[in-house]
């Protein structure tokens, strides 16, 4: 982290303080101080995603996968400061496409992720689930995908699903938020599943069942996703390996 001064030239200073006549006009709520924080946090945070983004507001996309702005999302600010004040004060703080299609679904809470993870793991010691896999790599469509392909002395075993929350396509299929698993388990352990999920305060819901040799995602009745597992398990295998023979 850089320490160097900057030089503030005394005009600036005299100018900014023009209409000081007491310390609360510096220091106080609505005071100085917090007012250029705050504009200077929110500028310093304009110029990273500018420079994460490869390019400023309103110029064309200069990243590879798309990633632009997508509005701001409020964040409290708090620093301790030399001069024995504290600081505090909301920041708006600019955030990409990917960083609102998490937020869309949820953003991290430790006290609901705890609940999931105990909701999860009480119905792997009551022998309920036969898998479960959560959503952080790659969102809901990936997950469901992997827990699909096979495994160590276990076949590759479709699913048909059928989402119908309030979301678009994208973000239902492809958001990285936390605190989501995907759990199979057999038709009559579900009911059970379901009053943990309840004890724990969790949210559960059945979006499909498992059979066949394809999976089959449908967003409200249109059908997004169609594949023979041998197909998309082939392209999960052999990602690496192809990214790595690029150039050869």
């Amino acid at each position: 982290m850089s320490t160097k001064k900057h030089s503030i030239p005394d005009e600036l200073v005299t100018q900014l303080l023009g209409n000081y006549q007491k310390p609360e006009d510096l220091i106080g709520e609505n005071g100085l101080l917090k007012q250029l924080t705050k504009l200077l946090v929110e500028k310093a945070l304009d110029a990273e995603m500018a420079q994460h983004l490869g390019h400023d507001k309103h110029e064309p996309v200069a990243n590879a996968t798309g990633n632009t702005r997508n509005g701001k999302r409020k964040k409290t600010l708090k620093g301790d400061f030399p001069a024995q004040f504290e600081v505090r004060g909301e920041v708006y703080m600019p955030r990409s496409g990917f960083e609102a299609m998490n937020a869309a679904i949820g953003e991290d809470n430790l006290e609901r992720e705890k609940a999931v993870q105990e909701a999860v793991r009480t119905a792997i010691t009551d022998e309920l689930v036969a898998s479960a896999h959560d959503c952080s790599d790659g969102g809901l469509a990936v997950a469901l995908a992997e827990c699909c392909f096979s495994s160590y002395r276990r076949p590759a075993v479709g699913a048909t699903v059928d989402l119908d929350f309030d979301l678009d396509a994208t973000t239902l299929l492809f958001g990285e938020a936390p605190s989501r698993v995907v759990a199979s388990a057999p038709v009559g352990a579900v009911a059970k599943i379901a009053e943990i999920c309840r004890r724990n305060g969790v949210a559960c819901r059945q979006i499909g069942i498992i059979g066949g040799d394809r999976l089959r995602i449908e967003v409200r009745g249109a059908t997004a996703i169609d594949a023979h597992l041998s197909v998309l398990e082939r392209a999960w295998r052999s990602r690496i390996a192809a990214a790595m023979a690029v150039g050869k």
